[in-house]
């Protein structure tokens, strides 16, 4: 229990160092897509966007969040069209 509670503390001071000498936080991606993706793909995705950020910006990987929103394609307009009607699924 006690390592735990050193290992949050120490990943805690990491993300707050970050945030402190560079100015600019925690850097957060949102990516929306259609509902229905592997859990395997999504979890490549992050790992795949985790590291381009790393590698972009020189933040610590524990400092990036990826946020994955699926929306149903009735609820996703394109040119005044639901996705469901431009591209049902076969």
């Amino acid at each position: 229990m006690k390592e735990n509670r050193v290992i949050r503390k120490l990943k805690y001071y990491r993300l707050s160092q970050f945030s402190k000498e560079g100015g600019i936080g925690m850097p957060i991606v949102r990516i929306d897509l259609w509902k229905g993706r592997e859990k395997e793909k999504k979890r490549e995705l992050i790992e795949k966007i985790t590291s381009a950020v790393v590698d972009a910006i020189g933040c610590p990987i524990e400092a990036v969040h990826v946020i994955i929103n699926e929306v149903e394609k009735d609820n996703w307009g394109i040119g005044g069209t639901p996705a469901s009607v431009k591209f049902p699924d076969k």
